[in-house]
């Protein structure tokens, strides 16, 4: 007799998990972000909280004090705290969704990841304190024992107080993080580190600041990186503006776009992109902001006079260009894509002034530089203020048609020197200058005040 076989059961279902370990949760999470540029992710909350205070834009009397050393990190800000709903819904969540996105129009922290990303980076042990209009609350966090729960991905807010009311000045909040990783703790110990700190932030979020906004870094007031384009009556730089209508709700996002040129300093030339006030490209030199790009040329020395900026703006920050980490743009980007066929135009109507001025600099020493001259004369505006620089712009870049090659200005002698980058960038700051060329001469004329005097 054969033996009976076991049916074969059909129609019967499973589940198999997919939720992440926290693990790896955080290791991925904190993988694509440089420390430093995770300290500064952490200052676009404070810089949020102010637009939702103030949403006219107008910061002065706000505040952002951070400290940092191999003991400590802390962030304390005036800039309206995180009401407890907002906390128990949003702040703390892995992500944003879109009625959060909606509550900050122009936001700069979309993501929803850079203080959970910084803290996790960075931490052992941290703590909240914050204080809203109308309720306040507390949490404090040990990593590891969270780490540990592998079902409760929670946070436990702590001493909540709802339904109360805090007068304006009394709010804000307060992160510390109580214990550094170690690794982490010998980074925040290195002076080099704490001035790459300081630069960054004063280059990413010099919006704000200008704004009023007054940023403390380890007791010492940041200010804003100039950003200049010149204009003279015979030169004028290119300015664009333009509107695009995305997704079914025709959601806008406008941008503005500058080309010019400033001082002739390598380090400064190039593209700066920004998203709703925040930079995310420096002094770009690279085919993402069209360099290369036909009709552009690549970067060059030659070219080291260009300036371009283009500010991006909308009130949903989802549909900016930018990546996750904010350190650069999303060329996936529809609308980037668009804009960035713009910019290698521009790149290519400026250095057409500059191939010319090439060729002045190939001239025997004595000739007639006009155009070197006209760019070195020219006034400087802050390309920032784009309602002042339409004032003195103009739909296409615009210079003057002249000869080169007579004798030039007697009494006049060129200087060009090489430094140190670190002790460069420290004489930069003191003097307040904005290229090279400025350090240069401030430089000089200390020099000439202090060994010659009264000789000169």
């Amino acid at each position: 007799m054969a033996a009976s076989k076991t049916p074969v059961q059909s129609g019967t279902t499973a589940t198999a998990t997919g939720m992440p370990t926290k693990k790896l949760f955080i290791d991925t999470l904190v993988r694509d972000i440089d420390l430093a540029a995770s300290i500064v992710d952490l200052v676009d909350n404070c810089i949020d909280g102010a637009k939702r205070l103030r949403p006219n834009g107008k910061f002065k009397g706000l505040k952002v004090d951070i400290k940092l050393n191999a003991d400590k990190f802390s962030v304390i800000d005036n800039c309206g705290g995180i009401d407890v709903d907002v906390a128990e819904h949003y702040a703390f969540r892995f992500g944003r969704d879109d009625v959060h996105n909606a509550q900050v129009k122009h936001s700069v922290g979309h993501f929803g990841v850079g203080m959970k990303r910084t803290l996790f980076k960075i931490a052992k042990s941290f703590s909240i304190t914050s204080v809203a209009k109308r309720s306040r609350f507390e949490l404090h966090l040990d990593v590891h024992k969270w780490q540990a729960d592998k079902t409760n991905w929670d946070f436990p807010l702590t001493k909540v107080k709802r339904s109360e009311t805090n007068a304006v000045g009394a709010t804000g909040t307060k992160i510390v993080v109580t214990s550094l990783r170690p690794e982490i703790a010998e980074e925040f110990d290195i002076s080099k580190f704490q001035d790459d700190i300081r630069e960054r932030i004063e280059i990413a979020h010099g919006f704000a600041i200008n704004a009023g906004l007054e940023i403390h870094f380890n007791g010492e007031l940041l200010e804003a990186e100039e950003l200049c384009i010149r204009a003279s009556p015979k030169l004028k730089p290119l300015l664009k503006s333009g509107t695009f209508h995305v997704g079914p709700s025709a959601e806008k996002v406008t941008y503005d776009l500058i080309a010019g040129v400033d001082g002739r300093d390598s380090d400064d030339s190039g593209w700066y992109v920004f998203c709703n006030g925040r930079l995310l490209l420096r002094a770009d030199q690279t085919k993402i902001t069209g360099w290369g790009e036909p009709p552009a040329p690549k970067h060059h020395q030659q070219f080291n006079y260009f300036r371009g900026y283009l500010f991006l703006e909308a009130d949903n920050a989802g549909l900016l260009p930018w990546n996750t980490t904010k350190t650069s743009v999303s060329e996936d980007s529809e609308i980037y894509r668009r804009i960035v066929i713009e910019m290698a135009s521009a790149i290519k109507s400026v250095t057409l002034l500059l191939n010319k001025v090439r060729d002045e600099d190939k001239l025997p020493a004595g000739s007639r530089t006009p155009l070197t001259a006209m760019i070195e004369s020219a006034k400087q505006y802050d390309a920032t203020d784009v309602i002042k620089v339409r004032a003195i712009s103009a739909a296409t870049f615009t210079w003057p048609s002249v000869s080169a090659g007579a004798k030039r200005d007697v009494g006049k002698k060129r200087i060009t020197y090489v430094v140190d980058s670190e002790i460069y960038d420290r004489v930069r700051r003191r003097l307040k200058a904005t290229s090279a060329e400025m350090v240069g001469s401030g430089t000089f004329d200390y020099f000439v005040e202090a060994e010659l005097g009264d000789e000169v």
